[in-house]
C-alpha cells in the first residue's frame, strides 16, 4: 500500500513538472508572437511617419516650383516692360526676345530648375525616367541642402555628400544632397500660356512622388496697345 502510494505521488509530481513545461513553452510562444506583431506594427510607423515627412517636405518643394515659374514671368514683365508679348516667356531672361526672332524662350519640354544671383532660372534637359531609370533621373533633378539650411537645385550644396549619411550631430543636413529631386515639365505652350507641372521624387521603401500643375499666363498681354 505504501509503495503504491507513493508510487502515486511521484506520478503527480512528473505531471505537475509537465504541465510547467507546456504552459512555460505556450507562454513562450505567445510573449514571442506579440514582440514580433509589436516591432514589425514599430517599424512599419516609422515607415509612415518617415514618408509622411518627405510628403509634405515634397508638397512645399512642388509649390515652390509652381511659385518660381510665376516669379520668372513676373521677373520677364518688368525686365522687358515694352515688350510683354514677347519676353514673358524669356529663357533665362534673354534680352534677345526683344527682336522676337532670335529670343530664347521657355518650351515644351523639361528643366532643370535653380537659383543664382537671386533669381529663379531654367536649365533644359531630357525628361526623366522615373520608373525604369529612377537612379539616373534622380541624379540630374538632384535637389541638396546649402549651408544655411535652405533647399537648393544644381548647385549651392556639396553634391558628394549624402544628407541622410551625415547623422544627427550638430550642423547635419547642411551642405548636401537631400532626397529629393524635382523636375519642371512645360507642356501645351502657347503664344499666351504654358502649362508648369513640377514633380518632386524620392524614395522611402519604393520610388514615391507628388505633382503640381498650374496655368501661368501672359494676361498682362491683354493691356499692350
Amino acid at each position: 500500500m505504501r509503495i503504491i502510494t507513493q508510487i502515486h505521488r511521484f506520478s503527480l509530481r512528473t505531471n505537475r513538472k509537465g504541465a510547467t513545461l507546456i504552459e512555460l513553452m505556450a507562454m513562450l510562444v505567445v510573449v514571442t508572437l506579440a514582440l514580433t506583431v509589436f516591432f514589425h506594427t514599430l517599424s512599419q510607423s516609422l515607415v509612415f511617419a518617415r514618408d509622411a515627412e518627405a510628403r509634405i517636405k515634397a508638397v512645399a518643394l512642388a509649390r515652390e516650383g509652381i511659385e518660381a515659374m510665376y516669379n520668372i514671368r513676373n521677373t520677364n514683365w518688368l525686365r522687358f516692360s515694352s515688350s510683354r508679348t514677347k519676353c514673358w516667356d524669356s529663357l533665362n531672361y534673354d534680352p534677345m526676345c526683344l527682336n522676337g526672332v532670335n529670343g530664347n524662350k521657355i518650351e515644351n519640354g523639361s528643366y532643370i530648375l535653380y537659383s543664382e544671383n537671386g533669381l529663379w532660372k531654367l536649365e533644359s534637359t531630357t525628361a526623366g525616367d522615373w520608373n525604369t531609370g529612377f537612379t539616373a533621373s534622380a541624379a540630374r533633378f538632384q535637389i541638396g541642402i546649402t549651408k544655411d539650411g535652405w533647399y537648393a537645385g544644381k548647385n549651392g550644396y556639396d553634391s558628394t555628400k549624402n544628407c541622410v549619411n551625415i547623422g544627427n550631430s550638430a550642423g547635419s543636413f547642411r551642405d548636401c544632397r537631400s532626397i529629393f529631386s524635382r523636375e519642371v515639365q512645360i507642356k501645351e505652350k502657347t503664344e499666351t500660356t504654358m502649362k508648369a507641372e513640377v514633380s518632386v521624387h524620392w524614395f522611402n521603401e519604393r520610388p514615391r512622388s507628388v505633382s503640381l500643375l498650374a496655368d501661368v499666363t501672359n494676361w498682362k498681354s491683354l493691356y499692350e496697345k
